[in-house]
């Protein structure tokens, strides 16, 4: 049976910053990462991205409405990703403090292909990438 993961996309108010942690175990450890996590054998992708930015962040779904942006299978590693992005509403602007990872706002115009800095070998890049296109051309 596959592993199956979440990644979670979440944008400040103005869509200017990306909500980033500072991974503090391996793989991706000293790098940053978007939220996100292990799905639970009795959830679906959804309920455990909720889950996973309420857990990672404090931020819940009053705060932040999840939508879904794609998945894939990596077939080496037999494992699913489920991508999941949303914009914080004004109700809150803090992040909770967790004792694992630090957090920060990166600007949207970083260049999250630098392998030294942030997780995922170039994927997140591509996936804000893909975002800003989408909503450039009107189809989110």
């Amino acid at each position: 049976m596959s592993k199956k993961y979440t990644l979670i996309i979440i944008y400040d108010n103005d869509e200017e910053r990306v909500l980033m942690k500072r991974a503090a175990k391996e793989p991706f450890k000293g790098k940053y990462n978007v939220l996100g996590g292990k799905i639970e054998p009795s959830e679906y992708p959804l309920m455990s991205a909720y889950r996973e930015m309420e857990e990672e962040s404090g931020y819940t779904e009053a705060d932040v409405k999840l939508k879904p942006m794609m998945n894939y299978h990596w077939q080496p590693l037999d494992t699913d990703m489920y991508v999941f992005y949303g914009t914080v509403n004004k109700r809150k602007s803090y992040v909770k403090e967790n004792k694992e990872d630090d957090y920060i706002w990166m600007s949207v115009s970083a260049d999250f292909f630098i392998e030294e800095l942030f997780a995922g070998y170039g994927n997140i890049g591509h996936m804000i990438r893909l975002l800003k296109a989408w909503k450039e051309e009107g189809l989110i």
